[in-house]
């Protein structure tokens, strides 16, 4: 087998191009390898490398644009939520809105607390999701309300800074 001709400047950049695209749209290392292999006819290294350097020029656009890791994984999604009611993939539609609620704390997986005797405690709601600070927040929950602090809630507080 002979050694090909080395790649002009325009095909590397149009290669890491491609390769940038199929980063973006959830490839696997894998099927990357293997689009570079198929069409290019290059070396797992070779491959490598061009996604090293794709994921170098993402990280680069997303720190310019000021776009947040979030916001990232969100429009990711959105995007393979689209490819999959285009090809009328319902099954992973659903699993994909069911990842960015997850990613939106739009969805909390069910958990059971216990007491300390190991029953079942009563389960709470809490009716404010989004809370100022100095504003009340009541939790319902077997049968009595109780007021909480909002600055002693889990979670981010408002000069957090991620």
């Amino acid at each position: 087998m002979g050694k090909e001709a080395k790649a002009t400047q325009i095909e590397v950049i149009y290669r890491i191009l491609k390769v940038k695209k199929a980063v973006l749209e959830g490839g696997r290392r894998q099927d990357i390898l293997q689009l570079c292999a198929k069409e290019w006819g290059l070396e797992a290294r070779q491959g490598d490398e061009y996604i090293a350097k794709a994921a170098k020029e993402i990280r680069f656009e997303l720190k310019e644009t000021g776009i947040t890791n979030l916001e990232w994984h969100i429009a990711a999604r959105i995007n393979l939520f689209n490819k999959a009611v285009k090809t009328k993939d319902l099954s992973n539609a659903r699993q994909i809105l069911d990842s960015l609620a997850k990613l939106q704390g739009l969805w909390v997986d069910k958990a059971e607390l216990v007491g300390a005797d190991g029953k079942a405690l009563p389960a709470a709601r809490v009716l404010v999701t989004f809370v100022d600070p100095g504003d009340e927040v009541k939790v319902i929950g077997a049968g009595e309300a109780i007021s909480i602090d909002p600055d002693e809630l889990p979670g981010p507080k408002e000069d957090d800074v991620f």
